[in-house]
């Protein structure tokens, strides 16, 4: 885990911008999501607007990581307002 976080190449980021541009594009794919994958998790690269589907967040983050070494991900779960709570 920790091999992988060191390969992360993270620019400075405007993390409210970040987050508005990935539940932008979530509430655009939602009504395609939903039902079927209600409860799934969805990474989402703000800046291409590509995105993955897991059961779980690292299935979801490992799929979109494929296409997209070294990218940060916005994270949501499908038919929730977060991907999880504290």
């Amino acid at each position: 885990m920790m091999a992988e976080l060191q390969k992360l190449n993270i620019p400075q980021i405007d993390w409210n911008e970040f987050a508005e541009k990935g539940r932008a594009i979530y509430e655009r794919l939602k009504d395609q999501l939903l039902p079927q994958y209600k409860g799934w998790f969805i990474a989402i690269d703000p800046e291409t607007g590509d995105y993955a589907l897991g059961k779980d967040p690292m299935e979801a983050n490992q799929a979109l990581r494929a296409r997209h070494p070294g990218k940060v991900f916005y994270l949501m779960r499908v038919g929730y307002r977060a991907a999880g709570k504290l």
